[in-house]
């Protein structure tokens, strides 16, 4: 494949409205293949693994909670802002990370 066919067959967004909680991604791979898809803060530390297994060509979206926690009264303990998170998709061998704002 050449770097324009890689770009077509693959593809990685963020749906939600930013200021929100919950943000939905979807995501496009081209291959039968091993799939990664992972939450970092700014620093590069891993916050959450939303995909990692094999997983046959398509489209998909998987949705990620930035409130971590739970405080007695049931509210979320805590909420990593938006503008510190990071998503990487990697598959085949197609690496893709996008800043969530």
């Amino acid at each position: 494949m050449d770097k324009e066919q890689i770009l077509s067959a693959y593809k990685l967004e963020k749906l939600s409205n930013p200021f929100n909680s919950r943000m939905k991604i979807r995501y496009r791979h081209a291959n039968i293949g091993f799939v990664s898809l992972k939450v970092y803060d700014i620093l590069g530390r891993e916050v959450s693994t939303l995909e990692n297994e094999e997983k046959p060509v398509g489209e998909y979206e998987v949705e990620f909670k930035s409130s971590v926690g739970s405080l007695p009264d049931g509210k979320a303990g805590w909420q990593l802002p938006t503008e510190y998170i990071f998503y990487r998709l990697e598959a085949d061998n197609f690496i893709k990370t996008k800043k969530c704002f």
